[in-house]
């Protein structure tokens, strides 16, 4: 051992020294790990001490000694680090020991626990348990036969209760992980053992805090009137009903000391633990579900029981487990939540000191509870025509309203689910819940529109709105989704009540907007919106992000809106021509370009809604041309008013995003209105030709939109239209024209020194021209594909010929090619030859390897071709044939020295390797399967968050699945791959989920 001094002290240690060589030896530790916590250590320094520490580990006697300082010390960091001394040696020398030794190390570890347990910090008793439990692990049952029965025995003793109940706790822990193991399995037959004694805390707990306290209740009865645990009845579930309807809500004058709060709070969370992993049929009776039911509603004085409580309730919830014994039990459950939401609005509604009471976490469990209540028992309540569900219902939204802003969004999860739920009921078993709900749910969807609004809510002005690259949606953009996503449901399911109410929201943000707009003044940068007041500028941006926020929800229930187009006719009128009519006015006033803030934004999202908008129109123009709804001449208007808000922005834009959004717009629209009226509007021609020739400084998605626009005018089936009328000799040749001008460039030799620009420029066309190909498979798109797979194949030949010159425009030139290949596979992929398609992809995986000389770029261009071939193989699966084999080949290639590769390629190969496992692909490559696995496994313990998710994604894929994947040899990859990441805290619940499905 190390002195502060840097000198290293002791030796073998084991006895032959004395008590004072053993002292010498720990003041040199205590000074070391005090001075381990210097700030002003040196690295070098730090490094050294540290591993001299390690070193010490392995000495033959290090474990005499780790137990002697424990004996001996009270520094808490010495402690802690014999503690992992003994831990080491457990785990690496234990069978070296002699029996007498191990026997003295488990005497001495039972000693000092008995002892020093309540004294030590958290960290030092713990890591002292976990020697324990390990030596329990492993030597059960033959060496130590005493194990289980020391736990419980101190559980059976007031002055170590709190070191047997952390012990139980532990064990559970150790043995959820390890459960194919002896002690496991001894474990999981006495749990019920375990869970009694448990139990019996909790209940003598709760008398004694009743005896010591004066419990009210919200009725204002004593709580003496009802009684946490029952003896034997009759009939079991009519007295669980009965005492139902009499809860033990309200914590009142509850007395807990600090010893039976701790108690209460550990012994809580191991009965959580063991309904994580153990059968609930072996340990859920009405007694334990009683004892429970009354911990929930306590969290005074301190809400972590109430809180323990729910999400023991939680475990059991979400295995939607339900009592074969207990008939009245979901009545028993549905009683218990309408008692939980009453108690938390009343206090939260009338008591500031109750809400204060209440911390995040005790709401976040209940929360939790609620979207376990939706989702498992709402549609078997929804089947008792006694049982009225709209009260439940509207009091989650009015929980929610008072929740803080980030509660707000898991609470809106509980309301989606319910949506979700009424919206898939294929059955229509739910019919008469949609509608004793219907009222309820349409007010929800009213408040909630109100509720996402900047102008309306401060909540939301709490939300963080900035987002990281790369990074998950701010929270801003979540709570607008989830909300957006509530309202499209409310939507489909009671059409014109929520369409009015959103129709309305947004006429009214359109006002706000039209008359800021309206308000302009000319400075030396350029002309800008007039405000008063600063108050006015920060209302008229929050109305600028309302209506972002409207456009995604007009957007996403645009089908519906267009199926209404009859009762909705004014109204999608008055909304096109207000969105037109504010966007007229920025661009005439040049606000756009002016840098301002809000107007580029404010652009888009005029766009956006009037994209939003086209499916209504189509709907209207077919009416017309039958003779009904608005007049045909009126439609036309429309429609150039349309294409003459494309052309201003698109010449006098500077923002490549609104650029890209009126493109977005003229795609949409073309591919949309199936008439002859876009192709026949006086606007048509020279928009046209002026997109066309502008393209080719626009980025790539852009022009992809433009020519998909272009194209879609050619390729479309026109509404009412005759064989003759539908002019396809005509938009066939044009289209062909296009698709020849784009195949040019691809053919074009890159190697021999043709520009890679134009190489990028012809993917994007064709991409585009794909992209049109999307919707009918119509005479002018079956006559142009075969043009369209020669120009691939040329490109193809021509990218994978691009070895010479290793320039970094062969790398945007791959992800132009892969683009193409992508979208015609998604567009067209059931019409290709499957022979084509093989041949396509294999020629890839065969040559992808050789196709460049330089390291680094090889890796980009390999991550690109990668992305490519697991897009075809999610498509196609086990039609791809022996062509999979190809793919195999250069997986089990790159397999061996992928992680020290560049990140990109490491994505994209886990994502291949994750295509293969998760599709009928699979089925033909059966030998392969350890491989794979263990290949994707790595990948998803690197500690990069999105290789972790396609791990998590494809096992949660397989397990729902129950994939001939998940074979004995292949479940510890993936376990061992996701014990190691359960310290990533953003995916903490899906890894914990995924653990307990594969073990």
């Amino acid at each position: 051992m190390m002195n502060g001094s840097g000198s290293v002290v002791g030796g073998s240690g084991g006895g032959d020294g004395g008590n004072a060589e053993i002292e010498a030896q720990l003041m040199g530790l205590e000074s070391v790990v005090e001075e381990l916590a210097y700030p002003q250590i040196t690295p070098e320094r730090k490094e050294l001490i540290e591993r001299e520490l390690q070193n010490f580990k392995d000495q033959p006697h290090a474990w005499y000694l780790a137990s002697a300082f424990m004996s001996m010390s009270t520094n808490s960091m010495v402690l802690f680090y014999s503690a992992t001394v003994l831990e080491h040696t457990v785990h690496n020398t234990w069978s070296q020991l002699g029996a007498d030794e191990r026997d003295q190390v488990k005497a001495f570890l039972v000693d000092f626990l008995e002892s020093n347990f309540t004294d030590l910090k958290h960290f030092v008793r713990n890591k002292a348990l976990q020697v324990f439990i390990a030596i329990g692990q492993a030597e059960w049952r033959d060496y130590f036969p005493r194990f289980l029965d020391i736990i419980k025995e101190w559980c059976m003793r007031p002055d170590t209760l709190a070191l047997g109940l952390t012990a139980v706790k532990m064990l559970s822990e150790e043995c959820s992980l390890s459960p194919a193991t002896r002690l496991s399995d001894s474990v999981l037959h006495r749990m019920p053992e375990f869970l009694d004694i448990v139990l019996s805390v909790l209940k003598a707990i709760l008398h004694e805090a009743r005896t010591f306290g004066d419990i009210g209740v919200l009725s204002g009865k004593k709580a003496g009137q009802s009684s946490p645990v029952h003896a034997p009845r009759s009939s079991p579930a009519d007295d669980m009903l009965g005492s139902a309807l009499q809860p033990q809500s309200g914590s009142g004058n509850l007395h807990f000391n600090t010893r039976n709060l701790e108690h209460t709070v550990i012994a809580l969370e191991a009965i959580g633990h063991f309904f994580s992993w153990c059968p609930l049929s072996k340990l859920l009776t009405e007694e334990v579900v009683m004892v429970l039911r009354d911990f929930t509603f306590i969290h005074q004085p301190d809400s972590r029981i109430g809180c323990k409580a729910l999400r023991c309730f939680n475990e059991i919830h979400a295995q939607r487990f339900i009592p074969p014994s207990f008939g009245g039990y979901i009545q028993l459950v549905f009683e218990l939540t309408l008692q939980l939401l009453n108690e938390a609005l009343q206090g939260m509604e009338t008591n500031a000191s109750f809400n204060q009471s209440l911390d995040e976490q005790y709401l976040d469990a209940l929360v939790e509870y609620l979207r376990l209540f939706v989702i498992n028992y709402l549609p078997r309540l929804a089947a008792d025509p006694n049982i009225s569900l709209a009260s439940a219902v509207f009091n989650i939204m009015r929980l929610a309203d008072q929740l803080p802003a980030h509660l707000f969004l898991e609470a809106m999860d509980v309301l989606n689910e319910l949506i979700d739920l009424l919206l898939e009921d294929a059955s229509n078993t739910l019919a008469g819940l949609r509608e004793s709900c219907r009222e309820v749910l349409v007010q929800i969807a009213e408040r909630i529109t109100d509720k996402m609004q900047l102008t309306k809510t401060e909540m939301m002005t709490e939300l963080d709105y900035r987002q990281e690259k790369d990074a998950e949606p701010s929270e801003y953009d979540q709570c607008i989704d989830k909300c957006a996503h509530f309202v499209s449901g409310a939507t489909r399911l009671y059409q014109q009540d929520v369409l009015s109410i959103l129709g309305k929201q947004f006429m009214d943000k359109l006002g706000v907007i039209f008359t800021g707009c309206s308000k302009t003044t000319t400075t030396p940068e350029g002309p800008r919106i007039e405000f008063a007041v600063e108050e006015d500028m920060v209302y008229f941006h929050y109305a600028c992000r309302d209506l972002s926020a409207m456009c995604k929800m007009l957007a996403m229930v645009a089908d519906v809106f267009a199926a209404q187009f009859e009762n909705y006719a004014a109204m999608g009128k008055e909304m096109l021509d207000m969105s037109l009519n504010v966007l007229f006015s920025i661009l005439s006033a040049g606000l756009h370009n002016a840098h301002d803030f809000i107007a580029d934004p404010l652009c888009v999202q005029l766009l956006v809604s009037v994209e939003a908008l086209c499916p209504w129109l189509r709907e209207c123009t077919k009416a017309a041309i039958a003779g009904t709804g608005i007049n045909i001449e009126v439609l036309n208007g429309i429609v150039s008013q349309i294409l003459s808000a494309i052309g201003q922005t698109m010449e006098t834009a500077v923002a490549p995003t609104l650029r890209t959004a009126a493109c977005s717009l003229f795609a949409v629209l073309t591919s949309t209105i199936k008439t002859p009226i876009v192709r026949q509007a006086d606007e048509y021609a020279p928009l046209v030709s002026m997109l066309l020739e502008n393209m080719a400084p626009l980025d790539s998605e852009t022009q992809i939109l433009i020519v998909s626009g272009v194209s879609s005018a050619l390729v479309v089936q026109w509404d009412g239209a005759s064989a003759q009328e539908q002019l396809w000799d005509e938009r066939t040749s044009q289209l062909k024209e296009l698709v020849t001008y784009a195949s040019g460039p691809l053919q074009e030799s890159l190697a021999g020194g043709a520009a890679p620009g134009n190489f990028v420029q012809a993917c994007s066309i064709m991409t585009g021209i794909c992209r049109s190909f999307r919707s009918e498979r119509t005479p002018a798109m079956k006559q142009s594909l075969p043009e369209v797979q020669k120009a691939i194949e040329a490109a193809m030949e021509n990218l994978l010929s691009f070895t010479a010159l290793d320039k970094e425009e062969s790398l945007e030139a791959a992800r132009g090619f892969v683009g193409l290949v992508k979208e015609m596979i998604t567009a067209v992929g059931s019409s290709l030859p499957p022979r084509w398609v093989q041949q396509l992809i294999s020629n890839m995986s065969f040559r992808s390897l050789s196709c460049c000389t330089s390291r680094p770029l090889l890796e980009e261009l390999l991550a690109e071709f990668l992305d490519c071939i697991a897009h075809s193989i999610r498509f196609y699966e086990d039609r791809l044939g022996e062509t999979l084999h190809h793919i195999t080949q250069l997986i089990s290639t790159l397999a061996p020295a992928i992680l020290s590769m560049s990140i990109s390629l490491q994505r994209s190969f886990a994502d291949t390797v994750a295509a293969l496992l998760t599709t009928r692909a699979i089925r033909k490559l059966e030998e392969h399967i350890p491989d794979l696995a263990k290949s994707l496994a790595a990948c998803g313990c690197t500690g990069d968050l999105v290789l972790l998710d396609t791990m998590l994604d494809a096992v949660e894929l397989l397990v729902r699945q129950q994939s001939e994947v998940l074979l004995p040899e292949v479940v510890p990859f993936f376990v061992e791959s996701l014990t190691k990441m359960q310290d990533q805290q953003t995916r903490a619940q899906r890894i914990t989920a995924a653990l307990s499905q594969l073990t």
